[in-house]
């Protein structure tokens, strides 16, 4: 199944680094219809100024996906944004969120016109034909879509403490399978997953995804079948404020928070 956006524009001297779009700052793909694994984006027209990838959960708060999200179809090199003027065909994971938006965090001249639709599967790549003697490209392959043939996954559980519970998980890369969280409490409580290797700094860095967990309401998420890859480690937190930087620690107990990495 797919969620069509249809063409948004972003024009000359719109610009927004934080919070609410402003008119035409931003193309949004709103995913709260069905969860979407991946999205495609499509830029044309001509224009100056890079155009950045964010995620939000409450459509209000949203956060730059770190690393090199971006994987351009024609090169198949990774990215950390669509570089200004380009034109061409994106795609990137939105696994786990449930808004994206393309958005200038400077003011750009002329318009970037995107077009994005946002896919419950992710692609799958097959040969048809063996391919003939000798010595073959098989083009390029980026990291997020490695898979291990047995890759075995590693099970957290986390009962709240009376803090922020900032952690690290694993020290080096990987990616996170999936996260059950329970809120024990009769307020929303946030579970928040870092690409650090070491605890993360709660109230001072960013996370690349967010979770809310409604009150007296458990949240289960699936993050495809490759998982959502992180490339330096994960750590996580869970504090009681909805912003990407909140630093409101829960009470003990609060939270029982279950995840599998690899």
């Amino acid at each position: 199944m797919f969620i069509f956006d249809g063409a948004s524009t972003i024009s000359t001297q719109n610009l927004n680094a934080t919070g609410v779009a402003t008119a035409l700052s931003a193309a949004v793909l709103d995913m709260t219809k069905l969860q979407c694994d991946t999205a495609a984006i499509q830029i044309v027209g001509t224009y100056t100024g890079a155009l950045t990838p964010q995620v939000s959960n409450d459509g209000v708060n949203w956060v730059t996906l770190g690393g090199t999200p971006l994987v351009n179809q024609n090169t198949g090199v990774g990215s950390a944004t669509i570089p200004s003027g380009t034109q061409g065909m994106y795609q990137v994971d939105v696994a786990g969120f449930r808004y994206f938006r393309i958005v200038a965090l400077a003011a750009v001249t002329g318009s970037a016109v995107v077009t994005m639709v946002g896919s419950e599967m992710t692609g799958i790549i097959g040969l048809d034909m063996p391919l003939p003697a000798g010595t073959n490209s098989l083009g390029t392959v980026t990291a997020n879509q490695a898979v291990t043939a047995s890759p075995g996954t590693t099970p957290v559980a986390v009962n709240s403490a009376a803090t922020t519970n900032g952690a690290v998980s694993k020290a080096t890369a990987g990616q996170l399978i999936n996260c059950v969280a329970n809120n024990a409490s009769v307020a929303a409580k946030y579970v928040r997953f870092y690409n650090k290797a070491t605890a993360p700094t709660v109230g001072t860095d960013v996370p690349i995804v967010v979770i809310t967990v409604p009150a007296s309401a458990s949240k289960e998420i699936e993050f495809g079948s490759v998982g959502k890859r992180f490339t330096t480690g994960i750590g996580y937190s869970i504090t009681g404020g909805a912003t990407a930087t909140d630093a409101t620690a829960v009470a003990a107990g609060d939270v029982q928070l279950a995840f599998d990495y690899v």
